[in-house]
């Protein structure tokens, strides 16, 4: 069975991210953030000359890793799978001390995006709500209203994602139970109650 190609759909919800971001917070998002954090203009200067050193070479190394997954899938398995690229160039090219270095940067920069968004939400969440209604507020009781507002925004975040993790692993195993066994995986259209598999 073919099911359509997403590439159509992935580009109409990239370009209304952007569209989207255009009419967001005045903050700038997570990456405005950091230059604002900056102590004067010297410092911005430098995080943005750093900003671009990083990229570049975070950008190589995503094209170095692309074209080994690229030599390596098509002769080994058939098929090119874009899941299985890093997996398997960490696996067959890189040695085993870099490989290391390699997994503790990449927990490193998930570790730094998730405590960049959240910082930003209670900076958010603390200059536009906050502070208009709290106007004689102390800078101790601020950073005590971003602690909250830090807490809060993860335990809000733990309530909507934990079901879509859950259901996420659960079709997981089911596909991959049916792969083992062999039997033919259904579509989720197909697997609602009340829909004809035909």
């Amino acid at each position: 069975k073919e099911y359509p190609d997403p590439f159509g759909l992935l580009v109409l919800m990239w370009v209304s991210k952007g569209v989207l971001g255009l009419v967001a917070a005045g903050g700038g998002g997570a990456d405005f953030q950091r230059f604002r954090a900056a102590r004067n203009e010297g410092e911005a200067s430098k995080i943005g000359m750093a900003w671009g050193v990083f990229l570049s070479v975070r950008w190589s190394l995503v094209m170095a890793f692309t074209v080994f997954g690229l030599s390596i899938l098509p002769k080994e398995f058939g098929a090119v799978d874009s899941e299985m690229v890093l997996p398997i160039v960490l696996n067959r090219v890189i040695p085993v001390g870099i490989k290391g270095v390699i997994l503790a940067g990449l927990l490193s920069a998930f570790m730094n995006s998730v405590d960049s968004m959240l910082n930003v939400a209670a900076s958010f969440l603390v200059n536009d709500f906050v502070k208009p209604v709290w106007k004689k507020a102390t800078p101790k009781g601020l950073v005590w209203a971003s602690y909250i507002s830090t807490l809060g925004v993860m335990t809000v975040a733990a309530l909507i994602l934990t079901p879509i993790v859950l259901l996420y692993q659960g079709w997981t195993y089911y596909v991959f139970r049916a792969r083992v066994v062999g039997e033919e995986v259904e579509s989720p259209i197909e697997l609602v109650p009340g829909q004809s598999g035909t």
